[in-house]
């Protein structure tokens, strides 16, 4: 599929002697879930957001959104196979190491399965943070991806756990001064959400 190439993130971890528990809501059963295997998933991807291990090296995990939903599969990975991704890391060649991994995590099999859309908070949860400066947005733990303009007008998108969001503001931006300094002192008046984030690839993250 030679998606990994770009998204793919293969990192190492030290062991750890329990792995952080999957999400409560998350699939489990097979009969109930869309992907039976990550080639499943792979082959349905209109957008890849990330995949590969994070938190822990006995979970490969693939974000993707197919026909407009945005899925997170997990596979639990046996001693042997999480050793021969690890042998994969050290392949040099980016092009070979790149085919490996697809080779790979294609016929793992889904061990869970989430509709991420069961986490997006309504729009009055997510009115509860209009008013505020983009400072105080920032130090309530978002993060200020950067300045965007569309046929709807201006705005910042900025990232809090798994979702990206819109924030339109009191005024509007000079675009010849530096838009995150500008923004941090603005109020935001609209704010909602734009879509998952790179971060879901973090499978404990749920809000």
């Amino acid at each position: 599929m030679g998606i990994s190439g770009a998204i793919g993130q293969l990192i190492p971890h030290e062991e750890q002697s329990e792995a952080p528990e999957l999400p409560k809501e998350a699939v489990t059963d097979p009969e109930k879930m869309h992907f039976k295997t990550i080639g499943d998933a792979m082959d349905a991807a209109d957008e890849v957001l990330g995949l590969g291990r994070w938190n822990d090296p006995r979970y490969y995990v693939f974000v993707f959104y197919a026909d407009g939903v945005p899925y997170r599969v997990v596979s639990e990975l046996s001693d042997d196979l999480m050793k021969t991704l690890d042998d994969i890391e050290w392949i040099e060649s980016n092009e070979e190491r790149n085919k490996a991994e697809d080779e790979f995590a294609r016929p793992l099999p889904v061990t869970s399965e989430e509709d991420l859309r069961m986490y997006e908070p309504s729009q009055e949860t997510v009115n509860k943070w209009t008013g505020l400066t983009g400072k105080a947005l920032e130090e309530a733990g978002f993060e200020i991806n950067g300045y965007n303009n569309d046929d709807d007008g201006e705005y910042m998108e900025i990232t809090k756990g798994l979702f990206i969001y819109r924030a339109a503001v009191d005024r509007k931006f000079d675009i010849e001064e530096d838009t995150y300094e500008q923004f941090l002192k603005m109020t935001v008046k609209v704010l909602r959400v734009l879509c998952v984030s790179s971060d879901a690839i973090d499978y404990t993250i749920t809000e």
